[in-house]
């Protein structure tokens, strides 16, 4: 599934208030610029009659399409990402890195500032999301994330490519976010030594 399309459902959600966190803003805008990253949309709350900003959103978009059965047979769970992604880690570094900068900011006239990251979830067969574990860099960056401040959403829909073109999307809500680093799900250590042990073999192979 092209990752273009959680952008243009998540768009839509936002327009009609299907996202219940950031119901009610007063514009919106796309492919925000944040340091050497771009944002996929930046919200703004205020007042339409005088132009004041009272909160601004900065929201990145993650597809996910893979799922795991869960051990503890409460059902499948999605996974992001499904291999190792770089680009994944950066957003969340970035977003954070902003986070830390705003909440240090002591003017207490100045906007509210919210970053997210909202993983969009294209299966309802789901019942919680977590990091994938085939990605250490990026499960510790969203438990990082979440330590100091960005929030972390995945909601999930129904896709019916056999209905019409109206009604193929169904809006489902959230799901559960399980924290893998911070619930002490997976072995960090472990997983650090697994990938060095594959850098070196890249390394050798490659020579």
């Amino acid at each position: 599934i092209h990752s273009a399309l959680a952008n243009r459902i998540i768009a839509n959600a936002l327009a009609a208030n299907l996202v219940q966190e950031f119901a009610g803003y007063t514009s919106m805008k796309r492919e925000v610029k944040l340091g050497d990253s771009t944002i996929d949309f930046e919200l703004i709350f205020g007042s339409r009659d005088d132009a004041t900003i009272e909160k601004r959103v900065l929201i990145e978009v993650k597809s996910v399409t893979l799922a795991t059965d869960e051990s503890t047979c409460q059902g499948r769970r999605a996974v992001f990402p499904d291999c190792v992604s770089e680009r994944a880690a950066r957003h969340a570094n970035c977003l954070t890195d902003h986070q830390i900068k705003c909440n240090s900011f002591m003017d207490i006239n100045a906007p509210v500032t919210e970053t997210v990251l909202l993983f969009l979830i294209h299966r309802h067969d789901c019942s919680s999301f977590s990091a994938s574990n085939y990605d250490i860099d990026n499960a510790k960056a969203l438990h990082q994330a979440y330590e100091h401040g960005v929030k972390r959403l995945p909601y999930h829909i129904r896709l019916d490519p056999f209905k019409d073109k109206e009604q193929r999307i169904e809006w489902l809500g959230k799901v559960p976010f399980v924290d893998i680093i911070g619930e002490g799900e997976v072995d960090v250590e472990a997983l650090e030594a697994v990938k060095v042990k594959k850098k070196r073999a890249n390394k050798i192979s490659s020579t």
